[in-house]
């Protein structure tokens, strides 16, 4: 087997060698987090019964601010490399977007919260940067030559597939 010493972990880790030999559907279910926020709040608040007032250009600039961080993760991806580890980002961002996720659950779909629930969506988008960017760098790391075709195939599998999904079940 392969041995992974990354920037994950700066020691050898057993359980990576053990992700390494499951990899591809790994990637599938780290990115979930990822998509599920975006595609789960598009596909739900895009219900007109939903919406509590809101119009749909309103709605859609609110999915739009879960995207924009996206734009300019390449600034603070150094980061992700320089500071701390990839696991502990993964946690953060996981942790971080879980509580933005959870706060939108708890506030009022209605024209007085966009503020609020905008501010909690790009908070979300933001947290969300860091697990991408930690996950992509674990399956370069982790998984074997032959195998990273098929690794970011899954991956993409699951950021495309697995948001609308998640959306659907909402609904």
């Amino acid at each position: 087997g392969t041995t992974i010493v990354n920037m994950w972990s700066p020691v050898h880790d057993p359980a990576l060698d053990v992700m390494a030999a499951h990899l591809p559907h790994v990637a599938f279910v780290a990115l979930a987090p990822f998509v599920d926020a975006l595609w789960n709040a598009g596909t739900a608040l895009f219900d007109p019964h939903s919406r509590g007032g809101i119009s749909e250009a309103m709605l859609g600039a609110l999915v739009a601010m879960n995207i924009l961080p996206h734009t300019f993760k390449v600034l603070w991806a150094p980061l992700v490399d320089t500071v701390w580890n990839g696991r502990a980002w993964y946690i953060v961002g996981n942790l971080v977007s879980s509580a933005s996720i959870i706060g939108t659950g708890l506030v009022a779909i209605s024209y007085n919260n966009v503020g609020l629930l905008t501010a909690m969506v790009l908070i979300n988008g933001f947290a969300t940067t860091f697990v991408g960017m930690t996950t992509e760098a674990l399956m370069a790391h982790a998984a074997p030559p032959e195998q990273r075709g098929l690794a970011a195939g899954w991956s993409q599998a699951g950021n495309v597939g697995g948001g609308p999904v998640g959306g659907m079940a909402l609904i």
